[in-house]
């Protein structure tokens, strides 16, 4: 992030999983064929990041403003088959959706940085 914040003039537009918490994951998985062999593209880093550190560390070098909207999934999608990974949606009673990939919570976040 350094080295885009030091070449780009106005805005740069980020999407990534982050929390909203002083926490961060790093995590690994490794998903099973039947046989409960390791898939050959397995493992999968899934990392989510603090919003709180990334947006300190944007303004200490030099960004102006961070802007973020949770991305909020407004389509279904079904639970894949067969217990692999794979993106689907839970409904809330509010109607709004949230969206796992496997047994993880996927909280995007779009961001836009502004340096002028």
């Amino acid at each position: 992030m350094k080295k885009i914040i030091a070449i780009t003039k106005k805005w740069i537009f980020v999407t990534s999983l982050f929390s909203d918490f002083h926490v961060e994951i790093n995590s690994k998985v490794f998903e099973h064929n039947n046989d409960w062999r390791i898939k050959e593209d397995s493992p999968y880093n899934y990392n989510v990041y603090s919003f709180d550190k990334f947006k300190t560390f944007c303004l200490r070098h030099g960004a102006k403003e961070l802007v973020s909207e949770d991305f909020i999934i407004d389509i279904d999608l079904a639970v894949p088959g067969k217990k692999l990974m794979g993106t689907y949606t839970v409904k809330q009673i509010t109607g709004n959706r949230l969206q796992f990939s496997g047994p993880l919570f996927m909280p995007w976040k779009m961001i836009a940085i502004r340096l002028m």
